[in-house]
């Protein structure tokens, strides 16, 4: 989201292109509560070697043929420091990272400044140069890493912005991008259930903000440059990508831009901002196009409610989430907790859950099936203007994060059942290898697997290593998650 959009609220998407991707995700209401059945690609990476069942918990904690799909998304980060931590990634179990956008913007160094795009045509600024960006790609699939890149397609820069140098320079010898005529009409929206309004007018924010200019998707030239920077992309190996303001733009312009040349096999998701109220009007379009899949802000919102004081957890494993409008459909969403607007964009700082809440929330995104896990990291106060804290600094090498990250990995294409679910307490199964124990009150909460996983069965909790058996009571401490592995 850019600087004019910090006070407007958006939604989001996710969906894969890639088959394989797609269906990794499961029914979200079936995996909420009830029986699933395992992909086909999942099923095939879980049983390529051995019977899981037969695997010890460290082998299934650790096997590289899990499908690792976990995006972490390394805000700011310089291409050259991606570079450097792709290595400890990988070993983390991270399978996605979604970079922040690399054509040439504005010169500046704040964050919001990468979401103001000046030239699609050179990849150039405080995040690297062309040569680190291919380096950066090279290295991560080295490691069995994809890389995902933040597109902005909405706008431009304002002339009025600071230029880097290379924009004059590459306007001198190859021409000016867009002209007048690509644009649309510099007015700001002023009603957000204007679909008109929504889809061709400038976000602004008041007091005098103008906006940035708005590019007319219906212009040739447009769609043009546009595909040839997707095209760009695709030739360097990148593996997807993460489109900004996605509700602003038409939905059938995905179709005329994602074609097959640049669209096959990548993972494609959206950021449309929007809950259940405004789920058919904001999100059901594009979703209709099936060109990508959306960050999934209604589960979002429904994870706000449920760790708020008065909220439930059994509202996270209701089998009515998705036709409630309250999650995003199978195979369509990105689930997550935190993304680079919450923490630095002030429309979004509600959203920003107490510590201990939000650990818990990443147990529940990586503990259940259906929805692609996202994870935000950023370098804090030292990763560039406008970042506001330290919370989040190399957030994703929290151990306790990532021995989720590495539960995910292990009970991946396994279905999950409910086991109970309180105001207090979720507790859901993953096939007969896995149980995730969630606890957000303060009072502890003991619960009962009455065989499930069998008579006798041992049970390792993969950040701490605590063992307990399947025929004993599981305390669960308060405000504390539990992760078990069949050992």
């Amino acid at each position: 989201m850019c600087q004019t959009e910090r006070i407007v609220m958006k939604s989001v998407s996710l969906v894969s292109v890639s088959a394989s991707l797609v269906s990794l995700a499961l029914a979200v209401s079936l995996s909420a509560c009830g029986s699933g059945t395992p992909s086909s690609a999942s099923s095939e990476g879980i049983h390529r070697n051995e019977p899981i069942a037969l695997l010890t918990a460290d082998e299934r904690l650790e096997r590289q043929e899990a499908p690792h799909d976990v995006i972490v998304q390394l805000f700011n980060w310089p291409f050259q420091k991606i570079t450097a931590e792709i290595p400890t990634l990988a070993a983390q179990g991270y399978g996605q990272v979604h970079v922040s956008p690399p054509n040439l913007s504005i010169a500046s160094d704040q964050w919001w400044g990468r979401y103001q795009p000046v030239d699609y045509r050179l990849i150039a600024g405080p995040l690297g140069n062309e040569t680190e960006f291919r380096a950066m790609i090279t290295k991560a699939h080295a490691h069995g890493i994809k890389i995902i890149i933040d597109i902005v397609f909405n706008h431009t820069a304002n002339p009025s912005s600071p230029y880097p140098a290379e924009a004059a320079q590459i306007a001198a010898t190859q021409g000016e991008l867009f002209q007048a005529i690509d644009y649309h009409k510099a007015a700001c929206i002023q009603n957000y259930n204007d679909l008109d309004q929504v889809r061709n007018d400038r976000i602004c924010v008041g007091n005098g903000d103008q906006g940035l200019p708005d590019l007319d998707q219906n212009s040739s030239r447009v769609l043009n440059a546009q595909h040839a920077f997707l095209q760009r992309l695709t030739a360097m190996g990148v593996d997807g990508y993460r489109f900004d303001a996605v509700k602003h733009m038409e939905p059938d312009y995905f179709k005329k831009l994602l074609t097959d040349d640049v669209a096959k096999g990548k993972f494609i998701f959206g950021e449309i901002i929007a809950d259940s109220s405004s789920f058919d009007r904001d999100i059901s379009p594009y979703l209709a196009t099936k060109t990508m899949g959306f960050y999934d802000f209604p589960l979002r919102s429904t994870i706000q409610s449920a760790f708020s004081p008065g909220g439930s957890l059994a509202d996270l494993v209701d089998t009515e989430l998705v036709s409630k409008k309250r999650g995003m459909p199978a195979g369509t969403g990105v689930g997550f907790v935190m993304n680079h607007d919450i923490p630095n964009n002030d429309g979004f700082r509600s959203m920003i859950l107490d510590p201990v809440d939000e650990d818990l929330a990443y147990a529940y995104l990586l503990g259940r099936e259906g929805t692609t896990p996202y994870v935000y990291s950023d370098l804090g106060l030292a990763g560039g203007g406008g970042i506001r804290d330290e919370r989040w600094n190399h957030a994703h090498r929290s151990p306790k994060l990532v021995s989720l990250v590495k539960f995910h990995n292990a009970v991946a294409g396994q279905p999950m059942k409910v086991i109970a679910a309180n105001k207090c307490l979720i507790a859901f199964q993953r096939g007969s290898i896995g149980v995730m124990l969630i606890n957000k009150c303060e009072i502890e909460e003991v619960v009962s697997l009455d065989g499930r996983l069998g008579d006798d069965i041992e049970l390792r909790e993969v950040f701490e290593g605590t063992t307990y058996r399947s025929s004993e009571s599981i305390t669960v401490p308060g405000r504390s998650s539990l992760a078990l592995i069949v050992r």
